[in-house]
């Protein structure tokens, strides 16, 4: 499974241009919140590949001709370019840049025998569980006119919402397929993140006791 990067260790990135055999680099600007070509000086860098490097993909911004911007998914393999403190991971697309948008091209010493060593070039932020909504059960709510009478005894009984501590009103009150009293606004706030009864615990469906069916009066001018 792919997962985002979120922290690169460095500023530039760089892209292999097979035919020309070169690289051309990609460095980012915190202030715009996207990468730009770079096209700064530099002696030859060498070829390495890391040994603790963590694989991943991510979508990075990338500046394009005027005031718009492009989207292009990278991954690395773990290979980077070394020139004295300046790392700078190889990263691949499936979309290479098009040449007028290069400044400047690089090379290297090493093109095919790059040396290992142990180098982070960049962390993979991790995986976040997607909240998922509970499970409805499939029970059958009961009778509104039994809903009606239970909300009624517990109104005459001085009951209060465990939820939201408020008598019971059978004209705002729900009951549950396990027999317990809520107030309707209260009960249906708890249903939205359970599924079960906050009583007793037991799984549950609503029933209102009283609704108001009534088309509202209109006044006539």
């Amino acid at each position: 499974m792919e997962e985002n990067i979120h922290s690169f260790h460095g500023n530039l990135l760089a892209f292999w241009r097979p035919r020309k055999r070169t690289y051309y680099f990609l460095s980012w600007k915190p202030d715009a919140n996207r990468w730009e070509h770079y096209d700064e000086e530099h002696t030859p860098f060498t070829l390495h590949s890391s040994t603790s490097h963590e694989r991943g993909s991510v979508n990075i911004r990338i500046k394009s001709a005027g005031p718009r911007h492009y989207q292009t998914r990278i991954h690395c393999d773990g290979r980077f370019l070394l020139n004295g403190p300046l790392v700078i991971p190889i990263a691949k697309t499936a979309f290479p840049a098009q040449a007028a948008r290069i400044k400047r091209e690089y090379t290297m010493v090493n093109p095919t025998t790059p040396y290992e060593r142990p180098q982070l070039l960049w962390e993979l932020a991790p995986a976040v569980p997607v909240p998922r909504p509970p499970v409805r059960p499939k029970l059958a709510p009961i009778p509104r006119r039994i809903a009606w009478l239970v909300a009624e005894d517990a109104c005459k009984k001085g009951e209060t919402c465990p939820i939201s501590i408020e008598y019971i009103s059978p004209i705002t009150a729900s009951v549950t397929s396990c027999f317990h009293v809520f107030d309707s606004q209260s009960i249906d706030k708890w249903l939205e993140q359970h599924t079960t009864c906050p009583t007793c615990r037991q799984t549950c469906v609503i029933e209102k006791a009283f609704e108001n069916l009534a088309e509202p009066l209109v006044e006539v001018p």
